[in-house]
């Protein structure tokens, strides 16, 4: 069995030649450093708990390369994950489940590459809850036929948060993909940062050079994208039950985009290319700003179609219809732009908005870039 990485704090620690330091949450127990793209069965009962242990034992790890799952498994409470690079992260491969359960996944000097649900063969599995994603490129990455439940998780210093497509280098534009929520929990519960800077600076264009509507092309050294949608047939983005009450901890909660001035780069909560998306019991407060000295654009919801043969639909329901409406439970505050279309249908309802530029703003096909 390889030797723990460390069980005190040195005055270095290494990992894959990497200086990791100052990286990790708890110094004082003991890592194990994983090098190299690997198989994680490969792993088990070395490097990686056995999946029965590893179900109640949290596991503490600095990750070089990336880990392919192609077994079942767990992730317990507590545990911490680090990724070294931009070429580190995890996959689901082999129609398997991963758990991350109250988990701390983050980089190290540089953004990692994130947790990606592959999509090929039979379906894969996330099940994402009350974890912290921080650092990556793209925290997590939902392929064709990915089952997910993403809820009650953090995500900050991403450059983007989700992103769901087929595929980074996509050959059919008209090729849209399906997702399914494993529960009712489905996306929800969850918050998206967008103030805190990354680790370096990334191109937003890096992510998908192939995306539509000319997603941005200079270097970002904030967040960008806290939901990016792309050809997706149905998606529903948040809880998919009825409220009992506004505060009950199920509403997506986006913060803080586009507060910085950068120019060329435009942020938005969520993103929806030729995709049909409904987006429910969301609140998005500060994207972008705009004051006597000040003018940064930013969309708490922007959605697009260039397809004249294809028709595709944005739905927005708030919840000011159902309860009264309480001091700062407003659906959007302090935007920019609550929601702006370009080429698809949108269907808004039961929000307030509070002290934003432009509530709705809609623009018909033919249209400008981004």
């Amino acid at each position: 069995m390889q030797a723990p990485l460390f069980s005190q704090p040195p005055s270095e620690v290494q990992c894959a030649g990497e200086n990791v330091t100052n990286c990790l949450n708890y110094p004082f127990l003991t890592y194990q450093c994983v090098d190299g793209n690997n198989i994680a069965l490969n792993l088990f009962g070395n490097q990686l708990l056995l999946p029965n242990v590893a179900l109640t034992t949290p596991q503490y790890l600095v990750v070089k390369g990336f880990i392919t799952f192609t077994d079942d498994y767990t992730f317990a409470q507590g545990s911490e994950i680090v990724f070294v690079d931009n070429n580190s992260g995890f996959s689901i491969k082999n129609g398997k489940t991963l758990t991350l359960d109250g988990c701390s996944l983050h980089g190290c000097n540089k953004l990692w590459a994130g947790v990606i649900v592959d999509g090929t063969g039979t379906p894969n599995t996330l099940i994402a809850k009350n974890c912290t994603f921080e650092d990556a490129k793209v925290a997590i990455t939902l392929r064709d036929k990915a089952v997910f439940q993403i809820s009650g998780c953090t995500f900050r210093k991403n450059l983007c948060g989700i992103l769901a497509k087929t595929h980074e280098q996509n050959p059919n534009p008209s090729t849209t993909i399906s997702l399914t929520p494993y529960n009712a929990l489905g996306i929800s519960g969850n918050t998206f940062y967008g103030n805190e800077q990354l680790l370096e600076a990334a191109v937003p264009s890096d992510i998908d050079m192939t995306g539509g509507a000319n997603p941005p092309s200079t270097p970002t050294n904030y967040p960008c994208f806290g939901i990016w949608l792309e050809q997706v047939n149905g998606l529903s983005i948040g809880w998919l039950k009825k409220h009992t009450k506004p505060d009950d901890g199920t509403s997506n909660i986006f913060l803080r985009f586009g507060q910085n001035s950068e120019p060329g780069v435009r942020t938005q909560g969520i993103r929806s290319i030729l995709s049909n998306v409904k987006i429910v019991n969301s609140i998005f407060q500060y994207f972008g700003k705009q004051d006597n000295a000040t003018s940064i654009r930013s969309d708490a919801i922007f959605a697009w179609n260039n397809q004249f043969s294809t028709v595709t639909t944005t739905e927005f329901k708030g919840m000011n219809a159902i309860y009264e409406d309480p001091a700062g439970s407003f659906s959007f505050s302090y935007c920019y732009n609550d929601i702006r279309t370009i080429g698809t249908h949108l269907y808004a309802t039961e929000y307030t908005s509070n002290n934003t530029v432009f509530s709705i703003e809609s623009e018909p096909f033919p249209f400008s870039s981004q």
